[in-house]
């Protein structure tokens, strides 16, 4: 439908709410038009129509985003060249566009309202517990563009920022300008849980077919991903999410989540990930105490038990040759090359996706040299440091301090989903003391998508706002 304003200086095409999976469902048709036609121009056309959504309702590529972020190791050719871009990406710089012609209309048609609007934008997002700490993410990024150990590789910098600093912000902002009505904020997590499944489904599948890695005794499944322990790392948030809001769920809907959350859980065993097992484990674990379910939380570690003990009879030299010789024997290594790498560049650290060009020549351990071609250091806090200083770190507790209070907030006042993004961020957060926590795309991205959730369910501002104008 097409509605115009009353003064008519601002003509805009808006969809209502004919069905509120519309403007979704059009995304992704429009995304699968693009993966469709490969290096074709009609993908460049996909991508057009994508833009004109952002324009008119750019609630539909938001709340399909999250659902996208299994595929960012599937990029999609752009045009006849060699461009190519994830399509986590593509919907985020397709909503930017499309959100910037809007705003650029309405400054132009009425500038009045236009400013009324940017006031009302201003003070929205001053309440936001997380953008002080999402703009000095920028800011920290910015700095450590200028300051990498080694400028040959600034351009490997350069692209880390745009996926781990630049469009994460981005979506974080956009994500709490326009899912304030708590339905999109529900469709938006449910297609997210939905595509995990899915995409565990497809690494079973993949696995029960031959591929996937051989190493210590096992075949470790890795789907749509580089490596096991990506997909490791992809599946715990999501599985963490629907397993939280089962636990703090009602009737019918807990099951609803609950079958996503253990596909999902059933691939993650798959990948012999130890330390999002772990992670996993202990945040159901604390969900339940969270949630007041301590017969189910006792029982599920009563099950947990019986099930490592399993696993460790299963696949002995997987789980049992840690620290002899095993991956935790090479993370000691990582952590006091990372240590020495921290003393020689304590201020700045290296910069952003600069620690293997640091490690391999000067910083590799012999012991640990078949591993030498490892990009980052395997701990949150000092791939914080390295990647951008003491300003890095300083985010880093924000960020927990942040964390853990909306987490208190969220189980005090009995908020089932910002609960449960809380808690898919702590899960999160356990793996990253032993892996990746943050510097990855799909990682980036779905930690502002949490974040952005956690606080909106805090909001009482969000609660009662109306729908944006341009959603």
């Amino acid at each position: 439908m097409v509605s115009l304003d009353r003064s008519g200086t601002r003509v805009f095409v808006q969809i209502q709410r004919v069905s509120p999976w519309l403007s979704p469902a059009c995304a992704v048709l429009l995304l699968g038009v693009g993966y469709g036609a490969g290096g074709s121009p009609l993908a460049l056309l996909a991508i057009a129509g994508l833009i004109a959504l952002g324009t008119v309702a750019p609630r539909g590529p938001l709340i399909i985003l999250p659902a996208s972020l299994g595929l960012v190791y599937q990029p999609l050719q752009i045009g006849l060249g060699a461009t190519r871009l994830n399509p986590a990406e593509i919907l985020v710089v397709a909503t930017v566009a499309g959100v910037s012609i809007r705003v650029a209309w309405t400054t132009l048609s009425a500038p009045a309202n236009w400013r009324a609007q940017f006031a009302a934008l201003r003070s929205w997002f001053a309440d936001l517990r997380f953008s002080a700490i999402a703009v000095g993410l920028l800011v920290a990024g910015a700095v450590s563009l200028g300051t990498v150990a080694d400028p040959e590789h600034r351009r490997e910098s350069l692209r880390e920022f745009r996926w781990v600093v630049l469009e994460p912000v981005v979506a974080y902002f956009l994500y709490c300008w326009f899912l304030r009505q708590r339905d999109d904020r529900w469709r938006a997590l449910g297609g997210w849980a939905l595509a995990s499944a899915a995409i565990a489904l497809y690494g079973i599948g993949a696995g029960l077919a031959g591929s996937g890695l051989a190493v210590e005794g096992v075949v470790r499944i890795r789907g749509l991903h580089p490596h096991p322990n990506a997909l490791a790392l992809y599946l715990e948030r999501p599985l963490m999410l629907a397993a939280a809001i089962a636990l703090a769920g009602t009737g019918r809907s807990r099951w609803l989540w609950a079958i996503p959350a253990v596909i999902s859980a059933g691939a993650l065993v798959l990948t012999y990930s130890r330390g999002a097992l772990l992670s996993v484990l202990l945040t159901v674990l604390l969900a339940g105490w969270l949630t007041r379910h301590h017969r189910l939380t006792v029982a599920f570690a009563a099950g947990s038990a019986v099930a490592i003990t399993g696993l460790i009879l299963a696949a002995p030299e997987r789980f049992l040759s840690l620290f002899q010789g095993g991956s935790g024997s090479l993370r000691l290594n990582i952590w006091g090359a990372a240590l020495a790498m921290v003393r020689d560049y304590p201020i700045f650290g290296v910069g952003l996706d600069q620690f293997l060009y640091q490690y391999a020549p000067r910083y590799v351990a012999p012991e640990a040299w078949p591993e030498r071609f490892t990009s980052h250091p395997h701990n949150l806090l000092l791939d914080a440091w390295l990647r951008l200083g003491l300003m890095g770190v300083a985010l880093l507790i924000c960020a927990a301090v942040t964390l853990l209070r909306c987490l208190r907030s969220a189980a005090r006042e009995a908020r089932p989903l910002g609960l449960a993004a809380g808690l898919a961020v702590v899960a999160g957060a356990v793996h990253g003391l032993v892996d990746n926590g943050y510097f990855l795309p799909d990682l980036a991205l779905a930690f502002w998508l949490l974040a952005a959730i956690l606080e909106l369910e805090l909001s009482s501002r969000a609660a009662v706002a109306p729908a944006p104008e341009t959603g």
